[in-house]
């Protein structure tokens, strides 16, 4: 189960969780694969998880700069089927405080996405914190997840994909500075090592010369922590 305590959504994990039960997580049901599956079965003690944020931006006096960075899950101990592990988020000047964890099955970033993805889209729509992260969360409970192919480290694995159009039929789209049809991609594979191969926000504008952005975070690799 998957349970960060300093991620605002992470009560609302909990419960998509215990509606998802607590039976192996089957793939290519989202709730569960999300927010009820061990993502971290696949790693191991004193690796690190490695993944690529990239940031792209069509206006940068609005939107602030484009930029890549990366993130790093050190895993420190494991336990069975648990995880004690650190999450680095970015480096140098736009480093965050690392956040420890103990006796964990799931992949903080998953979290942090979702955080980072309702924060983008108000930033942008406007909008409540709870109505926003609330709409979103309803998309995932009726999401359906499409088997996919992608390539991770020169090798094909199969995977599923999500994609959410939280607002897109909203009843309140008229409201949101034309942002509505902004869309989340999810793509998973048990096949890799912290379960999660990519994750992309795209903010884009009923009318095309509005201000643009889109962030995506991709799995790199596995290695021994250095």
């Amino acid at each position: 189960m998957l349970r960060v305590r300093f991620q605002p959504f992470a009560a609302a994990a909990i419960l998509l969780s215990a509606v998802a039960g607590t039976a192996a997580a089957d793939p290519q049901a989202p709730v569960e694969a999300l927010f009820n599956g061990n993502h971290l079965k696949l790693t191991k003690a004193g690796h690190e998880l490695s993944y690529r944020f990239q940031r792209s931006v069509s206006h940068e006096k609005v939107l602030g700069a484009a930029f890549s960075d990366d993130l790093k899950l050190d895993i420190t101990s494991v336990k069975d089927d648990k995880r004690d592990f650190q999450f680095k988020v970015f480096s140098g000047e736009r480093a965050r405080e690392p956040m420890a964890d103990h006796d964990r099955s799931g992949n903080p970033l998953l979290l942090w996405y979702l955080d980072r993805s309702v924060n983008g889209y108000r930033g942008l729509a406007g909008g409540g914190l709870t109505y926003v992260k609330s709409r979103f969360m309803e998309a995932l409970k009726a999401a359906t997840a499409e088997p996919a192919k992608v390539d991770v480290g020169g090798k094909s694995v199969d995977a599923f994909r999500i994609t959410l159009l939280p607002y897109a039929k909203d009843p309140n789209s008229a409201k949101m500075m034309g942002y509505e049809n902004s869309s989340f991609v999810i793509v998973y594979s048990d096949a890799v090592p912290g379960y999660f191969v990519e994750m992309s926000a795209t903010y884009e504008n009923t009318d095309k010369k509005a201000p643009r952005l889109e962030e995506r975070v991709s799995f790199v690799g596995e290695g021994e922590k250095k």
